[in-house]
């Protein structure tokens, strides 16, 4: 549940739902809220945790990075790429992270009405 309200910015303008998803102890769904919030300061934050943290969250703590203005990004995430203490999936997002996170592509036409 506190993925789906940390994904959105309606959800989370609401301070209650918002204090859920902050005091919960998913690492994933706090780092969504803060990167719908546009929390640079948890992204700094998150910087630190990378590497003391198991995959999942070591992923989201990465993803967090997207806030962070590129040139910033990009200074930290280049070095961290070339740990070979990470995954091949950990160093995939990295990459995601890198260029932005674009959305993946959807297919054109809807397969359901073909």
């Amino acid at each position: 549940m506190q993925w789906l309200v940390s994904q959105s910015k309606v959800f989370m303008a609401d301070r209650s739902l918002a204090q859920y998803v902050r005091t919960g102890d998913s690492v994933p769904s706090t780092t969504a809220a803060a990167v719908t919030a546009g929390n640079v300061a948890w992204a700094k934050f998150a910087k630190t945790k990378i590497m003391s943290s198991g995959s999942w969250d070591r992923r989201a703590y990465i993803y967090a990075l997207s806030v962070l203005a590129k040139d910033e990004r990009d200074k930290f995430l280049g070095p961290l790429s070339k740990n070979s203490g990470l995954t091949l999936l950990d160093k995939w997002v990295i990459a995601w992270v890198s260029k932005g996170c674009p959305a993946a592509p959807r297919p054109s036409g809807n397969p359901f009405l073909e």
